[in-house]
């Protein structure tokens, strides 16, 4: 299974704004997202976070929803008045769910919430990584000349582009959003058969799929994640 620094390693074409007001928290937080972003940029209240997004673009930002002279869901909503996609994360505390209300239509990637977990941390992030990799890039290269064309949803081996059936499609789509971790059976069962699941779907059944989009992609690519499922590399 990749480590966390491989799966995090496409976030290394990326810079992020991170405004935090609380020193441990920043300290903490900027140690390990030095380590992984192109450059960190840090804004100690919601005035100085607004005013460095202006000068520095960055690809992403990181916001507390309480800072000084403006929260993180009043700097969000600035910001959406010009730029709609710019992915954002908020950083929070379950006392603040009366606030979160307010960010209903800002479009914000997630949540982080306060104090925070550094594994949850880390999986926020690779989400993220995801997503960016997605919006950015045209295609997923793989061994033996395969590609994925993310806009179109299609597979090719060089330029020949490689059948696959509606399920295949769906499997392989499931996957490749959570590439590098483990994919249960049952995830795969309810992406597959939503439409007509029943006591008829079994394991087998998930294998069944996992064997023919096997033949149709690099050897060893995708993977069994004994006691937990399948997992593409």
């Amino acid at each position: 299974m990749l480590s966390w620094t491989e799966k995090l390693k496409s976030l290394n074409n990326y810079t992020i704004l991170y405004a935090e007001d609380h020193e441990e928290t920043q300290q903490k937080a900027m140690g390990y997202l030095s380590r992984h972003f192109k450059a960190v940029y840090l804004a100690n209240d919601g005035k100085e976070a607004l005013k460095k997004y202006q000068i520095l673009h960055p690809d992403i930002l990181l916001l507390d929803i309480d800072m000084p002279y403006m929260d993180g869901l009043t700097l969000t909503q600035e910001i959406r008045k010009t730029n709609k996609t710019i992915p954002i994360l908020i950083l929070t505390a379950h006392k603040d769910e009366e606030k979160l209300l307010r960010a209903i239509g800002l479009n914000l990637f997630g949540y982080i919430l306060k104090p925070i977990n550094p594994n949850k941390f880390r999986e926020s992030l690779y989400q993220l990584g995801l997503s960016l990799k997605e919006r950015y890039e045209e295609y997923l290269y793989f061994e033996e000349g395969y590609r994925w064309d993310i806009k179109e949803k299609l597979l090719f081996q060089y330029n020949k582009n490689i059948f696959l059936t509606n399920k295949e499609s769906l499997l392989l789509r499931l996957l490749l959003e959570n590439r590098g971790r483990g994919v249960s059976n049952e995830d795969i069962m309810m992406r597959l058969w939503l439409d007509n699941f029943d006591t008829t779907i079994s394991s087998n059944s998930v294998a069944q799929q996992i064997a023919k989009l096997r033949k149709k992609f690099p050897k060893n690519t995708i993977q069994t994640v004994y006691g937990v499922g399948y997992m593409i590399l």
